[in-house]
């Protein structure tokens, strides 16, 4: 199978002058063939499929919604997901017929999105078709659940045939995670047509069901929080039934949580044994506005769990108002108490405490203190951040080479050259974007862009391109443009 490997593509935005000289790419090879990208699109492996993916909707090929309709049926359900994407991209009529097609392949997945999309195009019938299948026995129940992940966003026809098909099957004892499938969909389109299945829900044995009911009726506009109080207070909660309820309760139109809401998330904190559903809680305590939370959330940066340690940082930030000044990568390495300590240096503008990190024998620290530096216009923790770049440690070598790229400067240039033949698939990745962003800082009238193309991706290519680029680049660093 090909790889979408790394290649250059430059071109001069107006430049005449010594411009196609300088391209260290002026012989690339032919990209992939259109049926060799969509085989690939059935690949086993994921990367290999998001690569393909990336590649078809960048392409938009007029012939791709044929092929895809002919190859996508006979490919894993794995596959089908970014298939359909692609398909979703294409707004001119030449779609339809291949859409229509898959209506009558034999995966389920693809027969109602495709009803979807027809819908959405105005095609008539679609949403009675889509209640059928929907409704049919002979659905899986990982299907169902794979098209309720479809639907989200809005996604969901507000038609009657199709509400009874989704509503229906939920009821008192219904499988939680399709309880929140249901409650995402509906939330997500602000479906009021689901009230009286969650009424009904509020019925259910399961805490962490009627948390979510609760939450979505008060989302609606009726006086539950009693009920998500209670709900909360209640035996163990499921970690997913708390995401839902942070997708629920912190939507951007949401009414804001009242204390007794808050209360009963902090109560359910001290009885939460399950630590990705505390963990959870964390989470969603720092997205609501009441400070009321920050006692029991310092008391959760000692937890023997290091990533509820972090999040609880995290959420303290996020509930003081404040913000370390660094990217959620460059503070994720370090220990929950750094991190608190990071958070006020950089609040307060610290630039003397925050130098003094960049001589830490931890390294973490000192990379973490080179980027908040260089988020107040102070670059002297560049030489601490591309030193760090050929660490031993991949951890460290992959946060040292997103920061160099993020500094913008030719200082950098070399150093991320040279990472993009680093073994590790990350590093070469931060390397890469890093550096067409530096580029495009540093000579912003080229069309410059790295970018995906049909050449294999192997050591052998990477050396190539990065021979190319070292010859390229002190030409283009140094030439009067």
């Amino acid at each position: 199978m090909i790889r979408l490997g790394l290649a250059i593509a430059l071109s001069a935005f107006g430049v005449a002058t010594g411009a196609a000289a300088l391209s260290p790419c002026a012989a690339i090879a032919a990209e992939t063939p259109l049926t060799e990208l969509v085989e690939q699109l059935g690949s086993d492996e994921h990367n290999e499929r998001y690569q393909a993916y990336l590649a078809l909707r960048r392409r938009a090929d007029p012939k791709t919604p044929a092929l895809l309709a002919t190859r996508l049926p006979e490919f894993p359900i794995a596959c089908h997901y970014y298939g359909v994407l692609i398909l979703d991209g294409f707004d001119d009529k030449r779609v339809e017929k291949p859409l229509r097609k898959l209506l009558k392949c034999p995966s389920p997945y693809l027969r109602v999105c495709a009803a979807l999309q027809l819908h959405g195009r105005g095609a008539k019938g679609m949403a009675k078709t889509m209640a059928r299948e929907l409704t049919a026995e002979e659905l899986p129940p990982e299907i169902w659940l794979k098209i309720m992940k479809r639907l989200r966003g809005g996604r969901v026809p507000k038609d009657a045939s199709v509400m009874r098909a989704l509503l229906d099957p939920i009821v008192v004892g219904s499988d939680s995670a399709a309880i929140r499938e249901i409650a995402a969909v509906m939330n997500d389109a602000d479906a009021r047509a689901a009230v009286p299945t969650f009424e009904a829900l509020l019925e259910d044995e399961r805490a962490g069901t009627r948390a979510v009911a609760a939450a979505f009726l008060r989302a609606r506009g009726q006086d539950r929080d009693a009920d998500l109080a209670a709900a909360l207070r209640g035996t163990e909660l499921a970690s997913g039934d708390v995401y839902m309820l942070d997708q629920i309760l912190t939507r951007r139109d949401a009414a804001p949580v009242p204390p007794i809401v808050v209360e009963a998330l902090i109560v359910a904190s001290r009885a939460e044994a399950n630590s990705s559903a505390l963990r959870a809680i964390v989470q969603v305590l720092g997205q609501l506005s009441d400070e009321s939370a920050l006692p029991r959330l310092r008391e959760l940066t000692a937890h023997k769990h290091k990533s509820i340690a972090k999040a609880a940082a995290r959420a303290i930030e996020k509930l003081s108002g404040t913000k370390t000044g660094t990217s959620s990568s460059a503070t994720s390495s370090l220990e929950p108490t750094d991190t608190v300590a990071l958070t006020k240096m950089t609040q307060e503008r610290d630039q003397a405490a925050l130098g003094a990190w960049l001589h830490d024998g931890d390294s973490k620290r000192r990379l973490a203190a080179a980027d908040a530096l260089r988020r107040m216009d102070d670059h002297s923790g560049l030489d601490v951040v591309l030193a760090e770049c050929t660490s031993t440690e991949v951890t460290d070598r992959r946060e040292a080479v997103r920061a160099a790229g993020q500094f913008r400067v030719d200082a950098a240039v070399e150093t991320l050259i040279t990472a993009m033949l680093d073994e590790d698939s990350t590093v070469r990745n931060y390397a890469r974007s890093g550096l067409n962003a530096t580029l495009l800082t540093l000579l912003p009238h080229r069309g410059f862009r790295l970018t995906a193309r049909g050449e294999p991706d192997t050591p052998e290519s990477r050396t190539k391109h990065v021979a190319r680029l070292r010859a390229w680049w002190p030409k283009a660093r140094d030439a009067a443009w």
